[in-house]
């Protein structure tokens, strides 16, 4: 429900704490097709738990009527058996719900920090001006609605467009826009270049060649891929491919002939970290889960992939989604679990196919099921869509949001081990954490450890981004630099620039400068080094880099994706979004300086999860490194926009607006 009036918040009139109000609408009623696929995806939760199928029966009403209207909610409502308010209340939060009708095409821009270093600003421009409206509205055609959106999970691929929260289309550089404009007029979504990761059906010279270890680490300069060999291998995704050549559910095997409690040893000798961020121990989380309950126990995968700059999960999910399904199973055996829930961010639905069908082809194969493998041990693995929140990302977020809520963090204690999903045990890892599980079972713990730098073992994904000439997903062990990882796995930066900054796990942990990165990409060594490794999200800043402006754009997302929970993150957010908006817009003084610093410090720490510290992180950050780029814009000598910039203010402005249909 909502924990405040409604009230202005800075240059927008919308935040996702606030109830929206929807139009009446149509009589609607789902057709027989339709309520016939609710009930099959609401049989993946227990009877008394229907509610956490409440976002699958938007997305089919959306589906068929375009847009959430009152009457839409009142039947999901009967269909569910809960009230109309916590249907409301759940589409008010979720930005992918069109709460006022769009047009055919809704073109969803990203515009956070990896996108509009590529120009994602211009992009959101040229669209305004070609189709001759605002972001947030539809043009008169009906064809039409412009949707800013923020970090979309491709940063590599910047700017990226999704349209009708599905389809993608990549690298959409300013000046290309229009003409796409034209080919969707001519072709619809077939116009759409979709996810380079599909590569099946794509021309060879897209994939030929390509992988995520273009050099070796000096370090390890015999290091060969693990988690990644096969991913630009067509059919590499399929289920005979991954028996063949990863010893494909051999770490199952292996477990089920092992004790739970001796899977879990072997899982914290090999020292096993988070790839989802906290680089908490895995073993130890999975010890934690209280398995004398008599409840049931579930593992839930947070697929939910959110943080800027990261773009790696989606690539293990698409090209290799055994490895997951094979994690989820022995986290489940480990933990005295009968089911496996992945949580996938509601803008990566285009590789739902790819994962459902690694289940399938699971069970077929007797993987998944009743009496895997003989062993008496049952387990189902159950895909879950969500709906756009970043904060779903936080574990006790996203267990509200599979239960069918606002996605908003819960007190601990109790933490998820003794009471997560459904008041039940639960233990909530990262894709690439459960990913790497089958490799410690079936190579061995003392082989992961040895990888890396003490209690940093294994292979690692790295995401790098932003200002360089090869932005991907790189894999490496933890012994590896990160100036290694930006000069010789990304080819460094674009030329004729040089290096100024680098955020190296994600928008939420402070910078390092160029003299900070010749250092291993551990959790600790870029602790020690005052930063954090956090998700591995690498973001590249080159020296046209406007901190100002970077700081602008971060605390706009940071503000839009405040769940709204907690005071200090709810209205200090947008405190700090409107001093830097005031200060773009050349109407700061000197006292804001100051200003900005003192919120974001009321802010840091006093929140009741990491959003609030993560979203202080990019003021604090960059006024410690760089407040003379602050004082110029309160001196009036504000640098020049560079290149990939808005050119108008209001252009900016309006790119800046989340969809009316918000």
């Amino acid at each position: 429900m909502s924990f405040h009036p409604t009230m202005p918040y800075g240059t927008e009139g919308w935040h996702r704490s606030m109830r929206a109000t929807l139009p009446e609408g149509p009589v609607f009623a789902f057709s027989a097709e339709a309520r016939a696929k609710f009930e099959e995806f609401a049989a993946h939760y227990a009877p008394e738990h229907r509610k956490s199928a409440v976002l699958h029966a938007l997305y089919l009403a959306q589906e068929a009527q375009g847009y959430i209207t009152n009457n839409v909610t009142r039947h999901v409502a009967d269909v569910i058996g809960c009230t109309t308010a916590e249907v409301e209340d759940v589409v008010s939060y979720y930005v992918m719900f069109h709460r006022n009708p769009v047009g055919k095409y809704v073109l969803q821009v990203c515009t956070t920090l990896s996108c509009a270093l590529a120009g994602a600003e211009r992009v959101v421009e040229e669209l305004q001006n070609t189709l001759g409206i605002k972001a947030g509205e539809t043009d008169p055609t009906g064809m039409f609605t412009i949707q800013q959106m923020e970090c979309l999970g491709a940063c590599d691929r910047a700017p990226v467009m999704m349209v009708n929260n599905d389809r993608w289309h990549e690298h959409l550089a300013p000046g290309a826009a229009a003409a796409l404009v034209d080919q969707i007029r001519t072709a619809g979504l077939n116009a759409l270049g979709g996810c380079h990761l599909a590569i099946e059906g794509r021309p060879e010279s897209e994939w030929k060649g390509k992988t995520t270890t273009p050099v070796k680490p000096k370090a390890v300069p015999d290091y060969e891929p693990v988690l990644t060999k096969y991913a630009f291998t067509p059919g590499g995704a399929e289920f005979d491919h991954y028996v063949k050549n990863q010893a494909g559910y051999e770490g199952l095997r292996k477990a089920l002939a092992m004790t739970p409690d001796a899977v879990i040893e072997d899982v914290k000798k090999s020292g096993l970290r988070g790839r989802g961020g906290a680089g908490f121990p895995t073993g130890l989380k999975w010890q934690f889960v209280d398995k004398k309950s008599p409840k049931p126990k579930f593992i839930v995968c947070n697929a939910d992939e959110s943080e800027p700059g990261t773009f790696k999960d989606h690539l293990l999910m698409e090209r290799n989604p055994h490895l997951l399904v094979e994690g989820c199973l022995i986290g489940c055996y480990a933990i005295g679990s009968k089911a496996a829930y992945i949580y996938i961010r509601g803008e990566f639905y285009h590789l739902f196919p790819a994962m459902q069908k690694a289940i399938d082809d699971a069970r077929k194969a007797g993987f998944v099921g009743q009496n895997i493998l003989g062993s008496g041990f049952d387990c189902e693995v159950y895909l879950h869509r969500g709906a756009g929140a970043y904060e779903a990302g936080e574990e006790t977020a996203l267990l509200e949001s599979l239960e069918g809520k606002r996605a908003q963090p819960r007190f601990k204690p109790p933490f998820p081990a003794v009471e997560g999903a459904w008041g039940c045990p639960t233990a909530v890892n990262n894709v690439e954490t459960l990913c790497n599980v089958p490799l410690v079972m079936t190579r061995g713990s003392e082989w992961f450890a040895s990888m890396g730098p003490e209690k940093n073992g294994g292979p690692k994904l790295f995401c790098v981004s932003g200002a360089v000439k090869r932005p991907g997903v790189f894999e490496a062990p933890m012994k590896v630099t990160l100036k290694e990882l930006i000069y010789d796995y990304a080819g460094g930066p674009l030329d004729g620039r040089t290096l100024k900054a680098v955020i190296p796990g994600g928008s939420s942990v402070p910078i390092l400068l160029p003299d900070q990165i010749d250092i291993p990409a551990s959790f600790d060594d870029v602790q020690r080094a005052g930063s954090l490794l956090g998700s591995a999200a690498i973001i590249v800043l080159d020296d046209t880099t406007d901190m100002v402006w970077l700081a602008d754009n971060l605390l706009h997302f940071y503000r839009h994706e405040s769940c709204g929970k907690c005071t200090p993150c709810r209205e200090g957010t947008d405190w700090l979004y409107r001093i830097l908006h005031r200060m773009m817009a050349g109407q700061a003084t000197e006292k804001d300086i100051a200003l900005l610093g003192s919120v974001a410090d009321q802010i840091n720490g006093k929140s009741l999860c990491a959003f609030g510290d993560a979203a202080a992180t990019p003021v604090l950050t960059t006024l410690r490194f760089f407040k003379p780029e602050f004082e110029a814009y309160v001196n009036g000598t504000q640098p020049t926009p560079a290149a990939y910039r808005a050119q108008s203010p209001t252009s900016a402005e309006a790119a800046g607006k989340p969809a009316g249909t918000h």
